[in-house]
């Protein structure tokens, strides 16, 4: 069974890349290893597809360790980045950079309890909403020796966090656009978006999967020879409704995706 590849590049990585210390090839080899023309061959026989989980953004409101059950700012992995709270802004702004690597970050966060007062620090019971802003750019080769560079931005709003509150809920974005230069005639451009809308999860029942919200990706990839490339638009929309098997559609036709085994099963004849 062939792989649909879209090949997720944010700002969320670089940033635990810097923090958790990964070195050079192995960071650029993460945010490069589907820049290639991808499979999206399926199975002519039940038409199944698979879709990568972490590559299109979805392992990230999965289970009980996903970034929707516990917000980033709270396990204290920015601790390595430059971080500085500004009363004036009431945000906590976080630079990294580093020239032997030529990767480079920004992030700030805000928080609010549930009055809505700010915060200048995570609260398990008090902080109720957590917005997330970040950005990247990466400039290096791949463990082949071919130039890459990759730029993303990102932003998140993480509300009902409190330990009071039934279930929490994510809305944000991810962009990232990221090339790959094979010698001086072949290249791969891709230009990927991943939208949350309205993800919840339940915070008493702790269920694996989201109850309801939206997940859309969308994808534009221009590869192969630079004088006459070649084009593939693919987009990926996941109903989340409780289930391991909630409704999604690819490129326009309508699956049922088991989050699971990471198969998708045609619900209708297109």
């Amino acid at each position: 069974m062939p792989h649909i590849r879209f090949g997720r590049i944010s700002a969320v990585v670089a940033a635990v890349c810097l923090a958790g210390g990964v070195a050079n090839g192995d960071a650029i080899a993460l945010m490069v290893a589907s820049a290639v023309e991808p499979d999206m061959t399926v199975d002519v026989t039940k038409g199944q597809v698979r879709v990568d989980l972490v590559e299109n953004g979805l392992n990230e409101v999965l289970g009980l360790e996903s970034k929707l059950r516990l917000p980033r700012v709270r396990r204290a992995r920015y601790q390595p980045l430059d971080c500085t709270y500004d009363a004036n802004l009431a945000r906590r702004a976080c630079r990294s950079s580093r020239g032997d690597d030529s990767i480079s970050s920004v992030m700030s966060f805000s928080l609010r309890d549930t009055a809505g007062r700010v915060q200048a620090t995570f609260d398990d019971a008090a902080t109720d909403t957590v917005l997330i802003r970040e950005a990247y750019t990466l400039r290096g080769t791949d463990k082949s020796g071919h130039p890459v560079s990759a730029t993303g931005r990102g932003t998140q709003l993480f509300s009902n966090v409190s330990d009071g509150k039934r279930a929490r809920m994510l809305n944000g974005a991810d962009t990232s656009f990221r090339t790959r230069r094979i010698g001086n005639r072949f290249e791969t451009k891709e230009d990927m978006v991943i939208v949350y809308s309205g993800v919840t999860v339940s915070n008493g029942a702790r269920a694996r999967y989201p109850s309801a919200g939206v997940v859309f990706v969308t994808r534009h990839l221009i590869y192969g020879d630079r004088t006459k490339p070649k084009q593939l638009f693919r987009n990926l929309i996941v109903h989340f409704d409780g289930t391991r098997n909630p409704e999604a559609y690819i490129s326009g036709k309508h699956y049922r995706l088991d989050l699971l085994t990471q198969i998708a099963t045609p619900l209708t004849d297109d």
